[in-house]
């Protein structure tokens, strides 16, 4: 069996193990001061889309909601952006003085992607508002975290699976050359500000065997805002409590 054929053959087996994929995932990170109750946000299952989640037990409020239509998309901030972080494995990680420079871009583009994604599901729960209006759910989004993907890093990875294969692929895994990007996200009643759902995750880069994504900066964060708004929009169009599944933590598209 050749090498490229055998690592393929390993991705697929670690994607069936959820021992490998607690390693291989992001740990959550940190709640910023943005997250409201932080003592009361649940930890959820590895497969499920965000790894923290909160819902009001105010049944009222809940009620309310079920009657709004429209939903608007507040500005997302960069008040909690945390420095990036440097190092070249994940032991000696340490936080630089600066934050991304790409940060105001994904602010937008986290905006844009969950605006499209809650128009184009086929069951659209809410009318997309441009400004907020008296009777009307608020989305408001944080970035808490973004650190670019190091393609130098990733070049020597894909020349180790390139020449040793699976054994390769798997020590590749101690050395740091993902990016991560981290999100909190609130869902409130505009007029009363009521908190009605709240969830925070943090996702690093998939794990591939050879991807363009891997030797651009922010390949991998772009992917990760598309998912985490079909997500969102998917939560919508489902009874609450629902779980949504989460995306791979790996893959074998090569762009």
């Amino acid at each position: 069996m050749n090498r490229p054929l055998s690592t393929l053959l390993l991705l697929c087996l670690l994607s069936s193990c959820q021992s490998v994929r607690k390693f291989i995932k992001a740990k959550p990170a940190e709640f910023s001061a943005f997250v409201e109750h932080p003592a009361e946000m649940q930890r959820q299952p590895t497969n499920t889309a965000f790894q923290y989640q909160w819902r009001t037990p105010d049944r009222a409020a809940h009620g309310q909601a079920r009657s709004v239509q429209d939903l608007y998309i507040a500005p997302v901030t960069l008040r909690y952006l945390r420095p990036l972080s440097t190092g070249l494995t994940k032991l000696n990680q340490s936080l630089s003085t600066q934050v991304s420079p790409e940060a105001p871009h994904f602010a937008n583009e986290l905006r844009h992607q969950f605006a499209l994604a809650l128009v184009n599901i086929p069951y659209q729960r809410y009318r997309i508002v441009v400004a907020p209006t008296p009777h009307c759910l608020t989305l408001e989004m944080a970035i808490v975290e973004l650190n670019p993907t190091s393609p130098k890093a990733n070049a020597g990875k894909l020349a180790a699976k390139i020449l040793l294969g699976p054994v390769g692929t798997v020590g590749g895994l101690a050395v740091q050359s993902s990016g991560n990007i981290a999100v909190e996200a609130k869902l409130r009643l505009h007029q009363s500000k009521k908190l009605l759902f709240q969830f925070t995750d943090n996702e690093s880069d998939k794990l591939t065997f050879y991807s363009v994504r891997d030797f651009r900066p922010y390949g991998h964060v772009n992917v990760a805002i598309q998912e985490w708004a079909e997500q969102f929009a998917e939560l919508t169009a489902n009874r609450p409590g629902t779980a949504i599944s989460d995306a791979s933590f790996w893959t074998l598209s090569p762009f």
